[in-house]
């Protein structure tokens, strides 16, 4: 019997100038990536295919945060802060008391 292991996202951001950056993500087989300037709002499709609407914001050199409206109008937001080769996200929704946070390292 074989057996099929799921891979970890893959993302990445580019600094393209002093507010624009291109955010790229590679996820059970979808490739996905937009531009996007940081404080102003972006439709963007998941990768389940919904529509969502996005603002970026960069409170400090080495954290990006990201607030997402879902279609019922609930907000998610994701902090992630960048320590040379390894960074935290840190996620949490409106409404609830549940937060996760995951830990990413470079790939070489």
């Amino acid at each position: 019997m074989r057996t099929l292991e799921k891979a970890s996202p893959i993302f990445g951001y580019t600094k393209l100038d002093d507010t624009t950056f291109n955010f790229t993500l590679e996820a059970e087989g979808r490739h996905m990536s937009f531009n996007f300037t940081l404080g102003e709002e972006k439709e963007v499709e998941r990768r389940d295919g919904e529509k969502v609407k996005v603002v970026f914001t960069k409170p400090s050199d080495n954290v990006l945060n990201q607030k997402i409206t879902m279609p019922d109008g609930k907000l998610v937001y994701f902090s992630r802060e960048f320590y040379g080769n390894e960074a935290k996200m840190i996620v949490r929704m409106d409404d609830t008391d549940v937060q996760a946070t995951i830990y990413y390292e470079a790939v070489e």
